[in-house]
Protein backbone atom coordinates (compact mmCIF):
# COMPACT_ATOMS: atom_id res chain seq x y z
CA UNK A 1 0.00 0.00 0.00
CA UNK A 2 1.67 3.32 -1.03
CA UNK A 3 0.24 6.16 1.22
CA UNK A 4 0.68 10.21 0.62
CA UNK A 5 0.53 12.47 3.09
CA UNK A 6 0.38 15.75 1.44
CA UNK A 7 -0.96 20.26 2.04
CA UNK A 8 -2.45 22.34 0.09
CA UNK A 9 0.53 24.79 1.62
CA UNK A 10 3.73 24.41 4.07
CA UNK A 11 3.22 24.63 8.22
CA UNK A 12 0.02 21.95 8.44
CA UNK A 13 1.63 19.06 10.78
CA UNK A 14 2.15 17.13 7.35
CA UNK A 15 5.58 15.96 8.74
CA UNK A 16 4.15 15.06 11.86
CA UNK A 17 1.51 12.95 10.83
CA UNK A 18 3.65 11.24 8.32
CA UNK A 19 6.74 9.99 10.64
CA UNK A 20 3.88 9.32 13.09
CA UNK A 21 2.35 6.50 10.81
CA UNK A 22 5.06 5.12 9.73
CA UNK A 23 6.39 4.51 13.30
CA UNK A 24 3.08 3.29 14.52
CA UNK A 25 2.36 0.86 11.70
CA UNK A 26 6.18 -0.15 11.70
CA UNK A 27 5.56 -1.18 15.46
CA UNK A 28 2.63 -2.77 15.11
CA UNK A 29 4.64 -5.60 12.96
CA UNK A 30 4.15 -4.33 9.62
CA UNK A 31 6.92 -3.79 6.49
CA UNK A 32 6.99 0.09 6.30
CA UNK A 33 8.98 2.17 4.44
CA UNK A 34 8.94 6.03 5.33
CA UNK A 35 10.15 8.28 2.58
CA UNK A 36 11.01 11.98 2.54
CA UNK A 37 10.30 13.51 -1.11
CA UNK A 38 10.41 17.36 -0.01
CA UNK A 39 13.70 17.47 -1.24
CA UNK A 40 14.04 21.35 -0.97
CA UNK A 41 13.75 21.15 2.92
CA UNK A 42 13.86 17.24 4.28
CA UNK A 43 12.94 17.27 7.75
CA UNK A 44 11.88 13.78 8.37
CA UNK A 45 15.03 12.63 9.64
CA UNK A 46 14.60 15.72 12.47
CA UNK A 47 11.66 13.61 13.93
CA UNK A 48 13.15 10.18 13.49
CA UNK A 49 16.41 10.11 13.85
CA UNK A 50 17.48 7.59 11.35
CA UNK A 51 21.28 5.68 11.21
CA UNK A 52 22.08 6.62 7.68
CA UNK A 53 24.12 3.38 6.12
CA UNK A 54 23.90 4.06 2.35
CA UNK A 55 24.57 7.75 0.47
CA UNK A 56 24.47 7.96 -3.08
CA UNK A 57 24.13 10.89 -5.52
CA UNK A 58 21.23 11.24 -7.98
CA UNK A 59 22.00 12.76 -11.19
CA UNK A 60 19.80 13.64 -14.68
CA UNK A 61 20.81 13.67 -18.02
CA UNK A 62 21.33 16.73 -19.99
CA UNK A 63 22.49 17.39 -23.56
CA UNK A 64 26.07 17.61 -23.97
CA UNK A 65 27.91 18.68 -27.79
CA UNK A 66 30.47 16.00 -28.36
CA UNK A 67 31.61 17.11 -32.27
CA UNK A 68 31.09 20.24 -34.39
CA UNK A 69 27.97 21.66 -34.55
CA UNK A 70 26.72 23.10 -37.71
CA UNK A 71 24.14 25.28 -36.13
CA UNK A 72 21.32 23.80 -37.62
CA UNK A 73 19.01 25.53 -35.07
CA UNK A 74 16.88 21.92 -35.32
CA UNK A 75 17.91 21.25 -31.31
CA UNK A 76 16.70 25.24 -30.16
CA UNK A 77 13.73 25.07 -32.35
CA UNK A 78 12.68 22.06 -30.47
CA UNK A 79 13.56 22.74 -27.19
CA UNK A 80 9.73 23.59 -25.73
CA UNK A 81 11.68 24.78 -22.58
CA UNK A 82 14.27 27.12 -24.04
CA UNK A 83 16.68 25.05 -22.26
CA UNK A 84 19.55 24.92 -25.37
CA UNK A 85 20.58 27.72 -27.91
CA UNK A 86 22.62 26.92 -30.97
CA UNK A 87 25.07 30.26 -32.20
CA UNK A 88 27.67 30.15 -34.47
CA UNK A 89 28.94 26.05 -34.89
CA UNK A 90 28.47 25.31 -31.24
CA UNK A 91 25.31 25.74 -28.68
CA UNK A 92 24.46 26.74 -25.06
CA UNK A 93 22.70 24.42 -22.97
CA UNK A 94 21.34 26.00 -20.03
CA UNK A 95 21.06 22.82 -18.02
CA UNK A 96 18.96 24.47 -14.95
CA UNK A 97 16.13 24.83 -17.41
CA UNK A 98 16.58 21.34 -19.04
CA UNK A 99 13.76 18.71 -18.61
CA UNK A 100 15.72 15.73 -20.25
CA UNK A 101 13.41 14.92 -22.63
CA UNK A 102 16.03 14.21 -25.28
CA UNK A 103 14.16 16.03 -28.14
CA UNK A 104 17.08 17.41 -29.16
CA UNK A 105 19.47 15.26 -28.88
CA UNK A 106 17.05 13.50 -31.60
CA UNK A 107 16.48 16.79 -33.98
CA UNK A 108 20.59 16.87 -34.45
CA UNK A 109 20.82 15.71 -37.97
CA UNK A 110 25.05 15.42 -37.21
CA UNK A 111 24.61 13.55 -34.41
CA UNK A 112 26.75 15.51 -32.12
CA UNK A 113 24.52 15.85 -29.35
CA UNK A 114 24.67 13.58 -26.61
CA UNK A 115 22.90 12.75 -23.04
CA UNK A 116 24.94 12.72 -20.42
CA UNK A 117 24.44 12.72 -16.20
CA UNK A 118 24.74 15.78 -14.48
CA UNK A 119 24.53 15.66 -10.60
CA UNK A 120 21.50 17.65 -8.62
CA UNK A 121 21.19 16.05 -5.33
CA UNK A 122 21.75 13.69 -2.46
CA UNK A 123 19.78 10.65 -2.29
CA UNK A 124 20.08 8.88 1.77
CA UNK A 125 18.71 5.46 2.99
CA UNK A 126 18.88 4.59 6.97
CA UNK A 127 16.90 2.43 9.19
CA UNK A 128 14.86 3.67 12.37
CA UNK A 129 14.41 0.39 14.04
CA UNK A 130 12.40 -2.04 12.13
CA UNK A 131 11.29 1.29 10.01
CA UNK A 132 13.02 2.05 6.61
CA UNK A 133 13.99 5.29 5.71
CA UNK A 134 14.77 7.44 2.59
CA UNK A 135 15.01 11.29 1.90
CA UNK A 136 16.67 13.14 -0.92
CA UNK A 137 18.16 17.04 -0.79
CA UNK A 138 18.24 19.15 -3.57
CA UNK A 139 21.78 20.70 -4.26
CA UNK A 140 21.81 24.43 -3.53
CA UNK A 141 21.28 26.25 -6.67
CA UNK A 142 19.26 23.97 -8.42
CA UNK A 143 15.56 25.44 -9.66
CA UNK A 144 14.10 22.22 -10.12
CA UNK A 145 13.39 19.94 -7.66
CA UNK A 146 10.58 17.40 -9.88
CA UNK A 147 13.18 15.42 -10.98
CA UNK A 148 14.61 14.67 -7.94
CA UNK A 149 11.28 14.28 -6.20
CA UNK A 150 10.86 11.39 -8.80
CA UNK A 151 13.87 9.79 -7.69
CA UNK A 152 13.67 9.64 -4.09
CA UNK A 153 9.79 8.84 -4.24
CA UNK A 154 10.17 5.46 -7.25
CA UNK A 155 13.00 4.26 -4.66
CA UNK A 156 11.99 0.68 -4.49
CA UNK A 157 10.30 0.14 -1.40
CA UNK A 158 8.11 -3.41 -0.01
CA UNK A 159 5.18 -3.17 2.06
CA UNK A 160 3.48 0.03 3.70
CA UNK A 161 5.28 3.30 1.77
CA UNK A 162 4.82 6.48 3.62
CA UNK A 163 5.40 9.46 1.44
CA UNK A 164 5.86 12.82 3.31
CA UNK A 165 5.38 14.88 -0.30
CA UNK A 166 5.92 18.31 -0.53
CA UNK A 167 3.91 21.00 0.55
CA UNK A 168 1.15 23.00 -2.55
CA UNK A 169 0.21 21.58 -5.60
CA UNK A 170 3.34 22.35 -8.28
CA UNK A 171 5.44 19.65 -10.23
CA UNK A 172 6.72 18.19 -7.27
CA UNK A 173 3.70 17.24 -5.32
CA UNK A 174 1.94 16.17 -8.52
CA UNK A 175 5.09 13.37 -8.60
CA UNK A 176 4.41 12.25 -5.14
CA UNK A 177 1.17 11.24 -6.19
CA UNK A 178 1.68 9.28 -9.46
CA UNK A 179 0.87 5.29 -8.33
CA UNK A 180 -0.76 6.28 -4.73
CA UNK A 181 -3.54 4.37 -3.22
CA UNK A 182 -4.82 7.18 -0.96
CA UNK A 183 -4.00 10.98 -0.14
CA UNK A 184 -3.75 12.21 3.47
CA UNK A 185 -4.33 15.62 3.29
CA UNK A 186 -3.21 17.54 6.29
CA UNK A 187 -4.64 20.90 6.97
CA UNK A 188 -5.38 23.03 9.91
CA UNK A 189 -8.87 25.31 10.91
CA UNK A 190 -7.76 28.71 9.24
CA UNK A 191 -8.98 30.62 6.26
CA UNK A 192 -5.59 29.96 4.29
CA UNK A 193 -5.26 26.06 5.39
CA UNK A 194 -9.14 25.80 4.06
CA UNK A 195 -8.54 27.16 0.66
CA UNK A 196 -5.69 25.36 -0.25
CA UNK A 197 -6.70 22.11 1.18
CA UNK A 198 -9.45 22.68 -1.67
CA UNK A 199 -6.35 22.80 -4.56
CA UNK A 200 -5.38 20.39 -2.78
CA UNK A 201 -8.26 17.66 -3.11
CA UNK A 202 -8.67 18.82 -6.75
CA UNK A 203 -5.17 17.98 -7.70
CA UNK A 204 -5.63 14.49 -5.69
CA UNK A 205 -8.80 13.77 -8.12
CA UNK A 206 -7.76 14.94 -11.36
CA UNK A 207 -4.74 12.26 -10.77
CA UNK A 208 -6.92 9.86 -9.75
CA UNK A 209 -5.92 9.37 -6.48
CA UNK A 210 -8.63 9.28 -3.17
CA UNK A 211 -8.20 11.81 -0.82
CA UNK A 212 -8.72 11.75 2.94
CA UNK A 213 -8.59 14.61 5.15
CA UNK A 214 -6.80 15.18 8.72
CA UNK A 215 -7.40 18.58 10.67
CA UNK A 216 -4.36 19.71 12.74
CA UNK A 217 -4.81 22.07 15.31
CA UNK A 218 -8.54 21.60 15.24
CA UNK A 219 -9.39 22.96 18.17
CA UNK A 220 -7.87 26.46 17.72
CA UNK A 221 -10.00 27.63 14.50
CA UNK A 222 -13.56 28.53 14.16
CA UNK A 223 -16.47 26.98 12.60
CA UNK A 224 -14.79 24.33 9.71
CA UNK A 225 -17.17 21.51 9.21
CA UNK A 226 -19.52 23.02 6.68
CA UNK A 227 -16.45 24.09 4.86
CA UNK A 228 -14.89 20.32 5.08
CA UNK A 229 -18.12 18.85 4.21
CA UNK A 230 -18.15 20.88 0.81
CA UNK A 231 -14.90 19.18 0.00
CA UNK A 232 -16.67 16.01 -0.05
CA UNK A 233 -13.37 14.58 1.03
CA UNK A 234 -14.00 11.86 4.53
CA UNK A 235 -12.22 13.73 7.63
CA UNK A 236 -10.12 10.56 9.01
CA UNK A 237 -8.58 12.41 11.89
CA UNK A 238 -8.50 15.69 13.93
CA UNK A 239 -5.56 16.34 16.38
CA UNK A 240 -6.22 18.71 19.32
CA UNK A 241 -3.22 21.34 20.06
CA UNK A 242 -1.11 19.91 22.46
CA UNK A 243 2.37 21.97 23.32
CA UNK A 244 3.49 18.71 24.99
CA UNK A 245 3.89 17.72 20.85
CA UNK A 246 6.01 20.65 20.05
CA UNK A 247 8.57 20.23 23.06
CA UNK A 248 9.25 16.30 22.34
CA UNK A 249 9.97 17.17 18.69
CA UNK A 250 12.48 20.42 20.24
CA UNK A 251 14.18 17.83 23.08
CA UNK A 252 14.71 14.94 19.71
CA UNK A 253 11.42 12.75 21.48
CA UNK A 254 9.28 10.98 19.27
CA UNK A 255 6.00 12.46 20.28
CA UNK A 256 3.99 9.30 20.72
CA UNK A 257 6.27 8.06 23.02
CA UNK A 258 5.63 11.03 25.08
CA UNK A 259 2.14 12.49 24.71
CA UNK A 260 -0.32 9.15 24.98
CA UNK A 261 -3.49 11.23 23.71
CA UNK A 262 -1.50 12.10 20.75
CA UNK A 263 -0.31 8.38 20.25
CA UNK A 264 -3.83 7.37 20.48
CA UNK A 265 -4.82 9.91 17.92
CA UNK A 266 -2.57 8.56 15.59
CA UNK A 267 -3.36 5.01 15.90
CA UNK A 268 -7.08 5.75 15.24
CA UNK A 269 -5.65 7.84 12.26
CA UNK A 270 -3.84 5.06 11.38
CA UNK A 271 -6.67 2.25 11.01
CA UNK A 272 -9.28 4.87 9.23
CA UNK A 273 -6.80 5.66 6.62
CA UNK A 274 -6.94 1.77 6.07
CA UNK A 275 -10.15 1.57 5.99
CA UNK A 276 -10.53 4.26 3.32
CA UNK A 277 -7.61 2.65 1.65
CA UNK A 278 -9.12 -0.67 1.34
CA UNK A 279 -12.40 1.46 0.00
CA UNK A 280 -11.28 2.70 -2.80
CA UNK A 281 -10.05 -0.30 -3.69
CA UNK A 282 -12.97 -2.12 -4.14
Amino acid sequence: MRIVVASGKGGTGKTLVSTSLALHWARQGQESCYIDADVEEPNGHLFLQPAIDATRRFTMPVPRLEGTCEACGRCQELCAFHAILAIKGRVLVFPELCHSCGACVLACLPGVLHLAPREIGTIREGRVGSLRFIDGTLDVGEARAARLTEGVASTPCGGRVIVDAPPGTSCPAVATLRGADIAVLVTEPTPFGLHDLGLAIRMCRSLGVPPVVVVNRSDLGGDVEAALAEFGAPVVGRIPFDPRIAVATAKGEIAIDVVPRFAETVAGIALAVERAALEARS
